[in-house]
């Protein structure tokens, strides 16, 4: 995992992205649907469910952190990977050909009605109770989580060792030969 990602995986660090709200007084714990089995990744010492009142996620927070984090994984993916996923070539284009899948995917869900927390599958160790999700949210979170999980887990992937966050060391490098050979000489 990249030093920028030091989570399990990434649908964990997406909901580590989103600041924890206070729960509703009428959180029905009984319908939150936690599921870490569903995530090869998520490194769980207990999945014992244990939920605090502080344990609450916005669903608008989550979603967009979750297209955030699917973009980076992509991008740090080889070009085949991408395209075996049904994504472009060219890096730029990741997170609008992200968002038009799940608006394709979830297209005919109601962006009004507001549901139980057992709509959204939770596949990480820690709880966190999704807040404020309508039947749209629910179908875009749980497509994105799945999406996710599937690509992280694809035993074509490998994490492109070029990307540009890897880059500044062997730049630095090479521009410390040149210096020394210019010095040399």
């Amino acid at each position: 995992m990249s030093q920028l990602y030091p989570f399990s995986d990434y649908v964990t660090k997406s909901y580590a992205d989103c600041p924890q709200i206070h729960l509703r007084d009428t959180t029905n714990m009984m319908e939150i649907n936690l599921r870490p089995d569903l995530n090869p990744r998520a490194d769980c010492e207990s999945s014992e469910f244990r939920p605090k009142q502080t344990e609450g996620i916005d669903s608008n927070c989550l979603l967009e952190a979750l297209i955030t984090n699917l973009v980076y994984l992509l991008s740090r993916s080889s070009v085949s990977l991408r395209q075996k996923w049904g994504f472009g070539q060219n890096r730029q284009d990741l997170r609008t050909e992200v968002i038009d899948l799940i608006n394709k995917r979830c297209a005919g869900r109601n962006p009004t009605l507001v549901l139980g927390m057992s709509k959204i599958v939770v596949p990480i160790c820690a709880a966190r109770v999704n807040q404020g999700g309508t039947d749209l949210t629910a179908c875009m979170i749980n497509f994105l989580q799945d999406l996710m999980i599937q690509i992280e887990n694809d035993p074509s992937r490998e994490e492109n060792k070029y990307a540009v966050s890897n880059r500044l060391p062997l730049l630095m490098l090479i521009a410390f030969f040149i210096i020394l050979i210019y010095l040399i000489s």
